[in-house]
């Protein structure tokens, strides 16, 4: 009959104290690679009578220390574009959090409607007319945040728009005005806004899109003043001020009133596709509430970069490897066969 092992933990020899020493070491070196709550194990102890009985012993109590929740209250958010679709979004958002949110436009009443709806809720948000093309528009707009808030702690480039148009039609003027938009006012605000970031660690978030990481028909300057910014905000990563993080967001179509009737003027003589939220890409409409909360989480986590949907990573990849094998994709996403 085999001898049942006996525990080390009953033998007390300079030998054993120093075996049962370095198990102990072991045992919490492992458990701390691995936090969980109280562990137990079963040792085997010998009676007097030469019995053998399991002995139920506390080895390690360990705790499980999580990051603290992010605090956003009285932290200043700033969000160009904020009086309507993703901007308004964003801003509802970090202002349920408790931040005090600044909202920046050029339609003033369009933004003063926003602002008002927004307060009903006891949200804590204000308005600064501004435009984000003109240089002088958007130095005075940041320093009336500083004056009327004392800081910025994080500032969001959401104002952008987008063209439906073939590539033969698209004229120098087309790129030009989008270019402006999309790409030249994230660099204005940027600059203007990055010392004051870099003073409180702030956050710089820029919005991007799918277009951003890839070609798509019908919307080629739209394509590449994000394809521009997408760059700038890389350099931004490389060498902008080290205590500022900066989020790059590339979502899909987002959800809107008017989806599907807002480019049907300027997309007459295109295919149906183009007309479509994404240019027809075969993907479902974003919530802009949903994209709104996932900035709060990149911010609070300082992810490098969010798309969604994030399935849309493997194409782009695919696409880097073989760039027909990327082309036959987007056209089988969009349908196109052109």
């Amino acid at each position: 009959m085999q001898k049942p092992p006996v525990s080390f933990d009953s033998i007390d020899t300079p030998a054993a104290r120093r075996l049962a020493a370095i198990k102990k070491n072991m045992l919490i070196d492992k458990l701390y690679q691995s936090p969980s709550q109280t562990r137990v194990r079963l040792v085997r102890v010998q009676s007097d009578a030469g019995e053998t009985r399991p002995q139920k012993t506390n080895v390690v109590k360990t705790t499980v220390v999580k990051p603290a929740k992010a605090n956003w209250t009285d932290k200043v958010a700033v969000v160009t574009g904020g009086s309507s679709g993703l901007g308004r979004a964003i801003a509802s958002h970090f202002a349920s959090q408790g931040a005090r949110v600044v909202c920046l436009a050029r339609d003033e009443n369009k933004l003063a409607a926003t602002v008002e709806e927004l307060n009903q809720s006891g949200d804590a948000v204000s308005a600064v007319v501004a435009d984000v093309t003109q240089d002088a528009s958007v130095a005075a707009a940041v320093a009336e945040v500083q004056r009327s808030h004392g800081q910025i702690d994080l500032w969001v480039n959401n104002v952008g728009r987008s063209l439906r148009i073939a590539l033969t039609q698209a004229q120098v003027s087309d790129y030009q005005q989008l270019m402006e938009i999309n790409f030249l006012s994230a660099v204005r605000c940027s600059l203007a806004a990055l010392p004051e970031l870099d003073r409180t660690s702030g956050h710089l978030v820029n919005i991007g899109s799918l277009a951003a990481k890839t070609g798509w028909p019908w919307v080629a300057p739209y394509a590449t003043s994000k394809h521009a910014l997408a760059a700038y905000h890389h350099q931004l990563r490389l060498e902008g001020p080290k205590s500022v993080h900066y989020l790059f967001v590339c979502p899909g179509p987002i959800r809107r009133a008017d989806a599907g009737v807002r480019y049907s003027a300027e997309a007459s003589k295109l295919p149906t596709q183009a007309t479509r939220p994404g240019a027809g890409v075969k993907l479902k409409g974003i919530p802009p509430e949903t994209i709104a909360a996932q900035i709060r989480v990149g911010c609070e986590k300082r992810k490098a970069d969010i798309v969604i949907p994030n399935k849309a990573r493997l194409a782009f990849a695919l696409a880097q490897l073989s760039p027909r094998l990327g082309d036959y994709l987007l056209k089988k996403f969009s349908g196109s066969k052109h």
